[in-house]
């Protein structure tokens, strides 16, 4: 005979959801540090020609060379300022809307320079330093200042709309963290501006076969017709305005579900 020992009966919880309902309160959108952003600049900016013409510039070297380094001695055009310390920039592009209107000159922060004592009538000796990238003869002498922001409070667009019409780097797609430039100035945004990203595609030409305006003759692009289906702009990602200049402003893509390319509508995220 075989004896069956059963364990007591096991106590049963019933567990139901419980919880409380709580009301989510607008709260402000946070600062966007600098250090986020300083990485993505170092002192780039965009320039109108006049103003770029102004500064002095690298003329060459004792030594006959076309490119400097950190530590190099370079004479250049003398300053009307009296400032020692100068950023040396260099015009890395010349920026265009999508309507072909000229923008400015976009230029990088290339190195520091220093002037070196010298009794010299319509020049300066000067002094490279901290060279990020190779001086060049032609690269302007523009006076050190410190006005960099601690922090950029962010708030969305409203009705402000415009385009990305080019990038620090040329590159043809763009993602997450790249800087890019987009054709609203001063007037129109400020930094720390949230703006959605959107792409359209091509206009449709509603036949017995449909077919994309250009597919065959990509010169059709210069005319729109009463019988072309618009596409609707699709959001593709967010960028947050860090720099304003007169024309023109800086973003950095902070969100992008697909490739960006220059064209991409900015507008209310």
């Amino acid at each position: 005979i075989i004896d069956l020992v059963r364990q007591p009966a096991k106590a049963e919880i019933k567990i139901s959801p419980e919880g409380t309902k709580s009301v989510k309160l607008a709260e402000p959108i946070p600062a966007l540090p600098w250090s986020t952003i300083r990485p993505f600049i170092e002192n780039d900016q965009i320039m109108q020609q006049v103003e770029y013409d102004r500064h002095p510039y690298i003329l060459g070297n004792q030594d006959g060379s076309v490119l400097f380094a950190s530590n190099n001695i370079a004479l250049s055009k003398a300053s009307r300022s009296y400032q020692t310390k100068f950023n040396v920039l260099h015009k890395q592009n010349e920026i265009y809307d999508m309507a072909g209107n000229f923008i400015g000159l976009q230029v990088r922060h290339v190195a520091n320079a220093e002037a070196v004592d010298a009794d010299l009538d319509n020049q300066r000796l000067i002094k490279i330093e901290d060279a990020n990238y190779e001086v060049q003869r032609g690269d302007r002498l523009v006076p050190q200042e410190d006005n960099e922001p601690t922090s950029i409070t962010l708030s969305g667009a409203t009705d402000q709309r415009g385009f990305i019409i080019d990038d620090l780097e040329q590159h043809r797609l763009l993602g997450k963290y790249n800087v890019v430039i987009v054709d609203l100035g001063s007037d129109q945004v400020s930094a720390g501006m949230v703006m959605g990203i959107y792409a359209q595609g091509p206009n449709i030409i509603d036949d017995v076969t449909p077919k994309y305006k250009g597919e065959n003759n990509p010169l059709a692009n210069a005319f729109i017709l009463d019988s072309d289906i618009i596409q609707p702009a699709l959001k593709i990602g967010e960028i947050v305005v860090f720099k304003v200049f007169e024309k023109a402003s800086y973003a950095l893509i902070t969100r992008s579900s697909k490739v960006i390319s220059r064209g991409a509508i900015v507008a209310r995220p």
